[in-house]
């Protein structure tokens, strides 16, 4: 199906077919794409024009006189007998005409677009759909915020009743902590909703995608201060959220000569989402990536690696410590050695690759802490449901979450690591005993100032 376009083009048409209803689009006389049917001949321009094809539309056959249509090959194939043409100026009449004229008197749908109704997806494919299969969950698009009514508020199948969507709220906001304390206010994250991002691009240096640009790289896990969570407390679904990245050097050198080993030589070009701006944020723009070699290759790509694993162990431990229901990462798996998203590497046994896909270290990072079912983490006392920071400021709060149907006890050990040294300090233990989850967490303030520590629950 066409991309929506405006109610306006050169001329309209009218189908009206016995099990998809009425569909309106763009046509003229003049095309360069014709598709035959044994019984039919449906011809389409390409462009702008084209993108209004088939675009279901609050209009009643017959509604105005169309105009006639000579088929344009083959000679001996004529148009559908119930297949109409409007001239764009007739079609707000047609449009006004009957807006709620069923499409099909068996199924008794009706069609309403943007002309004034409710969307194609929902009111046309969707609901064709429903009446087609009830027997699944449905969904309209990609995020999506749910329908108020038309579906079982728990299955999410259909109930029989027409279908009414709700808005779907951005996944990019930020929220402070608020004075009066969590119990004040609302729970901050879009309750109820499903949202996309944040992404975080490739870029700078010229190649066939990019678009990315030096940022503050999450560094500092965002812990929201105290509201409750659990399945009994409204929560939100990310859905898609994603960071470019490369392979390793052994996945990468085997499709390119020793004489482009390196981020920025000619094949990178055109090649995917460069890694300049996830390098230069997280290590310094002083990295050089016009090195060529081995070992300057190997550098180049591990500080990708690392650093893209970094900015989504940083987001998904922070999203985490809400009341997020799930989190789906763009992508699992790369199809070819290049700038992608992916957390496994491209997995055919071809030279360089290991059959399945080589782990990055952003999958490592999942399987230790981001994706466990018990998992915890330390950071700045705030809330976000987009990007975290790369500044620590107040008091440290930490938290353990259990996503485990069962119950867990164990000892929560809460350790500084010294960046330059590798030394590392035990600030406190904590015993912990928690319930069944989904969605079970314990928060505990902890502070350091010299050898002193203290970790309040």
């Amino acid at each position: 199906m066409g991309r929506m376009a405006s109610c306006l083009g050169p001329a309209t048409r009218v189908i009206r077919t016995p099990n998809c209803g009425i569909k309106c689009g763009a046509w003229r006389t003049t095309t360069t794409h014709t598709h035959t049917h044994t019984t039919h001949t449906l011809t389409r321009t390409h462009g702008a024009a084209r993108s209004r094809a088939l675009q279901p539309v609050r209009c009643s056959v017959g509604a105005v006189t169309p105009t006639s249509v000579t088929p344009t090959s083959p000679s001996n194939t004529q148009p559908h007998p119930r297949t109409h043409i409007y001239p764009c100026s007739q079609r707000a009449a047609a449009c006004a005409a009957a807006p709620t004229h069923p499409l099909d008197d068996r199924i008794g749908l009706r069609a309403r677009t943007q002309c004034g109704g409710k969307g194609v997806y929902t009111d046309f494919v969707i609901t064709t759909v429903v009446q087609e299969d009830a027997s699944r969950a449905i969904r309209s698009s990609s995020p999506w915020g749910g329908y108020s009514t038309g579906v079982h508020p728990l299955t999410g199948f259909p109930d029989g009743h027409p279908l009414t969507p709700r808005a779907t709220a951005s996944s990019q906001r930020h929220f402070a902590t608020n004075a009066g304390g969590p119990a004040a206010v609302p729970p901050p994250w879009p309750i109820g909703q499903e949202g996309h991002g944040p992404y975080q691009h490739g870029g700078m240096f010229p190649a066939v995608n990019g678009g990315g640009s030096l940022f503050s790289p999450p560094v500092v896990v965002s812990v929201q201060p105290g509201f409750p969570v659990g399945p009994t407390v409204g929560g939100y679904f990310k859905s898609e959220t994603g960071c470019s990245v490369m392979s390793s050097f052994e996945s990468m050198s085997a499709t390119l000569s020793p004489a482009h080993w390196s981020l920025h030589s000619d094949p990178m070009h055109e090649c995917n989402y460069p890694c300049d701006p996830i390098i230069y944020s997280y290590f310094g723009q002083d990295v050089n990536l016009t090195h060529v070699g081995v070992r300057a290759f190997q550098k180049q790509l591990y500080l990708c690696l690392l650093g893209a694993g970094l900015q989504r162990k940083t987001n998904i431990e922070s999203w985490r410590s809400t009341n997020i229901w799930g989190i789906l990462l763009w992508q699992v798996n790369e199809i070819w050695p290049t700038g992608g998203w992916g957390s496994l590497e491209y997995g055919t046994p071809v030279a360089g690759q290991v059959t399945g896909g080589r782990w990055k270290p952003l999958h490592h990072f999942l399987r230790a802490s981001a994706y466990a079912d018990v998992t915890g983490s330390c950071g700045n006392s705030l809330f976000t449901d987009g990007d975290a920071t790369d500044t620590a400021a107040g008091p440290a709060l930490c938290y353990v979450r259990n996503d485990r149907p069962t119950t867990f006890a164990g000892t929560v050990i809460v350790e500084m690591l010294h960046l330059q040294t590798g030394a590392v300090t035990v600030l406190a233990t904590l015993p912990v005993t928690m319930p069944a989850g989904a969605g079970q967490v314990r928060s505990a303030a902890a502070r350091y100032s010299g050898t002193r520590t203290r970790l309040r629950a």
